[in-house]
């Protein structure tokens, strides 16, 4: 029961620009000496905004404003084991956002650990807490105010930062005549005269209107034990109670416990254990009688020390789960520390540690549940009895309680996978599009593709049965995920000292057989999606336990791209190593080198597996999101091909049906797409390899691979030599020779085509040719005989060469082609080798974006000879860009809008910009003095614009799910939201009002002509409206097309699309306006093409990753138009 709000004790904590045993340096943000707009001592990441106004502020007159990507940060020195509680008081810009009250721990050399606390705001301050759990090797902290989704912005003040020690213990530590770390309430007096004191030269004088209190960090893990020294100021004797408060995350005061004393005129020692409530997350020790007395009392020498078993409950069977115990104790100061357990009839068993000094800080020994002559011990109710000796504690003994229990040791053995090799994919299970899906008809779906096994992530629990019976019928096996099990393996880090019980495990463990084991379908439980460092102790535990309860069916886990992968295998123990590697990123062109690090990972994952002989099976990108693009078919099979000459023994796909922003090989609507089919074929090819491949152990390499290429040399049981290639070219048939240092090979044939593959000795050794397409591989058995005399010969090539005279020749890699026909469409190219995002173009100008920083702009008043003006690399993320009236808006998409304009030198000028309000810009189109954003779920605003210095938000739409952009039409403007369609919005007033929505999958962008509105719609193509009637937008028709991310109309009657991979769609609407495909027209071969842009007469494409192609319309869509184009005559 929460006895009080601590807002009184709140009131006057932060009155003052520190919190009694405060760590942070200006915790109150009012210091700023070098008028910079970031408060001293504190950091910015990006653009937090510090506003210095007295209404805004909870105290004083500075606050701060801060989103996910715009950070108030602070480092300070920090322990291993230590509690810390980050609070401050916040307040949200609307009322409807999160704060996060985040901290980063870091060692001497690396980052260790990241935490975080998060809660709903007001729009009024109020208190917030959050605490965090130092990890080993800890050596410092960075603490962190944001919000809690990227499209919010919250305001905090008044910060605090506890540990878990009495700051100044013994008053010694005095500045401007009071002691540090100490809060003074009333008047309390100092005496460092070193008369009466206990300890050094300084104690305080406290009644019970003035006195001095101290704030630390607490949680419920630990035993405290609060040690201090007491004495009357005359002759009398006082019986009392100091008090002390605990406080929740919402810093209410949720307990107080109130610690007896009889005070004499001679200091006495005072000892008090406390275990905090289970909902503490700070302490109050304030040094007054909370009891009738308001006599004066003489204080020295507080301090403290806590105690803990972890685990409470352990288990010393040999089966590694919980066998050790560590009993951790943590000292205020330098502490001789002696350590033994004894029963429950307190008879000495083990001595832990002898009598040492240690330092001040946290301090674990471990205990293997023996005695001191190595006898095991039996069942039942033991303590950690420590020994703590110093100055300021005396002798202070304090002992923390465990339990020895005797469940069975869990143990089975690896479940073996030899004749083996699935070939699934991956559901999702619950959200948004995946809670009514149709099951059968999924399953039946990608049964009749030759997958076999599906991985079903987060089931939904309702519906469990339903989805495992469909699998049944569908004769698929099922790995499936428990979220009991998920739950419990993140619900302590493992370096926490209060650890999930072995019990509750079991109890886990046992339900989930009861669920799922009966399924013919049921192989095996998905335990945890990429477990974190900080969760596998717990992981493993369950992996252990599920093995002993369930020995038919094994753990799986899949383990990502990181360097730590073969650690994390070996301890996760896992019965496969199933491994996720995605490499196709968004909008990267397609080539070899996208396949580097992908290999690199498949290489560090197979030599994972080999080294624990357990098989390898890996989850292949077959989805696109934000990130990552759709990869294309070749990609598809280049990422396979890999894979098995890496040893993979298994293949699955992520990701089956699409999930708010993730594109799976079904639409929204349930419905295949093509991609499936290409998938279809890959398992038919892999079904025929999978009897080889299951046989095949990696051998020493007997070829070297070409360029581009992949070759790696395998063996099956009968010692015979196989070989992989993959041509990682996925744009090009490639041939190739290998050459081999192999005798006697009789027979080279290709094991899924079923046929023969010619080969010849040049100079003694093997020689194979091989035509192999995009992204494909061949997988090759070479059957030898004692010698190679039936194999063809032929002399040496360099022989044939000399005598021919003929120049020897290497494979180069090809610069960047431009395919330009005869006609002159393309006019120029302007490089960018970067990943760029979008383009704005007008006024003579082209500003290109970044994701990777910054923009740059082009003066393209002569489109076929453009010239570069700025490049303004900084950490905006921007998104978009929009020219208007000679100045130049930017859009960051997490909260920002950035103008610069161009002075008469052609120098770029920054103008002004704005934080916070605006929401998060995902596109900007402006529009004389007016700016309209689309903004994420905050729907459609409006920024006026005639002041560019301090532009002024004017008006909010309602709230959608996902505003990508923003086509303003006269008194109208038309939202596309991505997941819910086009909203259509009346902008003739102040603030816009939605008039009505049309259902539309993934709205992306899009342009109006006229009557004719085009929307690119991602992977469901081009859609055209008439909005002949404004709110009542008519389909006129559709092109289906792939990765449509833009379209823009050229003169009336023609559209251009991006395409992706394709280039750029070419679309003509007819009499009636329906659009009509004409062709496509793909300059940059491997290339996507992102964005198209008209600046009549000229087409801009935006390529990430190359650059800017500028094109002539008129000749694209008429090859003989301009025969004699003179490109000064547009002008």
């Amino acid at each position: 029961m929460k006895l009080m709000p601590a807002f009184f004790f709140l009131f006057l904590l932060f009155a003052f620009s520190a919190m009694a045993g405060e760590i942070l340096h200006n915790p109150s943000l009012e210091q700023d000496a070098e008028s910079d707009g970031i408060p001293d001592h504190w950091a910015f990441l990006r653009h937090p905004v510090l506003d210095t106004d007295l209404l805004a502020a909870f105290d004083g007159n500075a606050s701060v404003r801060a989103s996910v990507y715009h950070n108030l940060m602070q480092s300070r020195h920090a322990l291993p084991g230590v509690r810390y509680t980050f609070s401050g008081f916040v307040r949200g810009e609307e009322g409807d956002e999160s704060a996060q009250l985040a901290c980063e721990f870091f060692s001497p050399s690396q980052w260790l650990h990241y935490q975080r606390g998060f809660a709903p705001v007001s729009a009024d301050y109020a208190p917030m807490a959050a605490t965090f759990l130092a990890p080993p090797k800890t050596a410092s902290l960075r603490v962190n105010f944001r919000s809690l989704l990227s499209s919010q912005w919250v305001c905090g003040d008044a910060f605090s930062l506890l540990d878990e020690f009495i700051a100044n213990p013994d008053f010694e530590d005095i500045q401007n005549a009071m002691p540090s770390g100490w809060y003074a309430s009333g008047a309390p007096a100092v005496n460092a005269s070193y008369q009466g004191a206990w300890s050094g030269k300084t104690q305080v004088r406290c009644n019970r209107e003035n006195y001095f209190y101290q704030d630390m960090a607490v949680y419920p893990d630990k035993k405290y034990a609060l040690v201090f020294h007491v004495r009357t100021d005359d002759d009398s004797s006082i019986s009392d109670f100091l008090p002390v408060l605990f406080f929740d995350n919402a810093l209410s005061i949720i307990s107080e416990i109130r610690i007896p004393f009889d005070a004499e005129p001679f200091y006495k020692r005072f000892v008090s254990e406390m275990t905090p409530p289970q909902e503490a997350v700070s302490m109050r020790i304030a040094l007054r009688p909370a009891g009738e007395s308001r006599d004066f009392l003489w204080f020295d020498a507080v301090t403290m020390a806590a105690v803990a078993a972890s685990p409470a409950e352990f288990s010393p069977n040999g089966d590694g789960v919980y066998d050790e115990c560590a009993a951790v104790v943590l000292l205020n100061e330098s502490a001789l520390v002696t350590l033994h357990v004894s029963n429950a009839a307190n008879d000495a068993l083990r001595t832990i540690a002898v009598l040492a000094t240690r330092p001040k800080g946290a301090h674990s020994f471990s205990w293997n549940g023996r005695a001191d002559d190595d006898t095991p011990t039996t069942a039942g109710k033991y303590r950690f009895n420590f020994l703590i000796q110093s100055a300021l504690l005396g002798e202070l003994e304090i002992s923390a309680p465990m339990e020895v229990a005797a469940p069975p040791p869990v143990a089975a053995p690896p479940h073996e996978f030899a004749d083996t090799f699935p070939l699934g994919i991956w559901f999702h299970l619950s959200g948004r599009y995946a809670d009514d899906i149709n099951y059968p008809r999924y399953l039946t779906a990608v049964a009749a593709r030759g997958f076999d096994t599906v991985i079903a992530s987060w089931m939904n629990e309702p519906r469990i049965a339903e989805f495992m019976d469909a699998a049944d019928n569908a004769g698929l096996s099922v790995i499936a995920h428990n979220r009991a099990i998920d739950n419990l393996i993140t619900q302590k880090y493992d370096f926490a000292y209060d650890k999930i019980p072995e019990t509750k495990m079991r109890e886990a463990a046992t339900s989930a057989a009861l669920a799922l084991a009966h399924h013919s379908s049921f192989i095996g439980y998905y335990i945890r999606d990429e477990i974190a460092p900080e969760y596998l102790e717990n992981a493993k535990n369950i992996v252990r336990i599920l093995r002993g309860a369930d020995p038919a069916h094994p753990s799986f886990n899949a383990i990502a791209m990181t360097p730590d992968l073969p650690e994390r295998f070996e301890k996760l123990d896992t019965d496969v190593l199933l491994h996720d590697v995605y490499p196709i990123w968004s909008l990267e062109p397609v080539a070899p080198s996208t396949f580097d690090s992908f290999c690199a990972s498949l290489e560090m994952a197979s030599r994972a597996a080999i080294e624990k002989k357990r098989p390898l099976w890996v989850i292949l990108q077959s989805y696109g999101d934000e990130n990552l693009r759709m990869p294309a078919p070749a990609e598809l099979r280049c990422q396979v091909w890999l894979s098995l000459a890496y040893n993979a023994k298994g293949v699955f796909f992520f990701l089956a049906q699409s999930l708010f922003n993730l594109r799976g090989v079904f639409s929204f609507d349930e419905t295949p797409l093509p991609i499936l089919d290409e998938l279809g074929e890959i398992n038919a090819e892999l079904a025929r390899l999978a009897p080889t491949l299951l046989t095949l152990a990696p051998a020493e390499s007997l070829a070297s691979a070409p360029p581009d290429h992949l070759v790696k040399s395998f063996t099956d049981s009968d010692e015979t030599p196989h070989l992989i290639v993959v041509n990682k070219d996925c744009l090009s048939t490639r041939s190739v020779e290998l050459i081999l240092n192999l005798e006697g090979a009789a027979l080279v044939s290709d094991i899924l085509k079923e046929a023969p593959i010619a080969h010849f000795y040049e100079a003694g050794r093997l020689h194979i040719p091989l035509t192999i397409e995009a992204g494909g591989g061949r997988l090759i058995r070479i059957e030898q005989k004692n010698s190679a005399a039936n194999a063809p010969h032929r002399a040496p090539r360099e022989a044939i060469a000399s005598a021919l005279s003929l120049p020897n020749f290497n494979m180069m890699e090809e610069p960047l082609h431009l395919s330009e026909p005869q006609n002159g469409v393309l006019v120029s190219f302007i490089p960018i080798k970067e990943w760029t995002n979008n383009l704005a173009v007008g006024e003579g100008l082209a500003c290109v974006t970044s994701n990777t920083g910054g923009f740059r702009l082009y003066d393209v008043a002569r489109p076929w000879s453009p010239m570069p003006i700025a490049h303004v690399f900084d950490e905006h993320n921007y998104n978009a860009a929009s020219i208007n009236g000679g100045r130049i808006f930017l859009a960051d998409p997490w909260g920002g809008v950035i103008i610069y304009s161009l002075d008469y030198a052609r120098n770029l000028d920054f103008l002004g910009e704005r934080w916070g309000h605006s929401g998060a810009p995902f596109s900007m189109n402006v529009n004389g003095d007016c700016a309209f954003l689309s903004c994420a779920k905050y729907g459609l605003r409006l920024l006026d614009v005639s002041e560019p210095t301090s532009p002024v938000l004017t008006g909010c739409g309602e709230p959608c799910e996902f505003g990508r952009h923003v086509i303003p039409r006269g008194d109208y403007a038309y939202l596309l939201d991505e997941f819910n369609g086009i909203h259509i919005e009346d902008i003739s007033t102040s603030a816009p009002i939605r008039l009505a929505t049309l259902p539309l999958n993934r709205p992306l962008s899009g342009d109006a002509c006229g009557d004719a509105l085009a929307v690119a719609c991602g992977d469901y193509g081009l859609k055209v409206f008439s909005i002949h009637k404004p709110c009542e937008p008519e389909l006129m028709g559709e092109i289906a097309l792939s990765q449509t991310d833009s379209a823009t109309f050229y003169r009336n009657k023609n559209i251009f699309a991006s395409a992706g991979l394709e280039g750029i769609a070419i679309i003509e609407l007819d009499e009636k306006g329906a659009p009509q495909l004409k062709g496509y027209y793909q300059p940059l071969s491997g290339y996507y093409a992102l964005k198209v842009v008209v600046d009549d007469p000229y087409l801009y494409i935006l390529y990430p990753y190359a650059g800017v192609c500028i094109l002539s319309p008129d000749r694209l869509l008429n090859p003989n138009s301009g025969a004699h184009f003179d490109g000064m005559a547009a002008y």
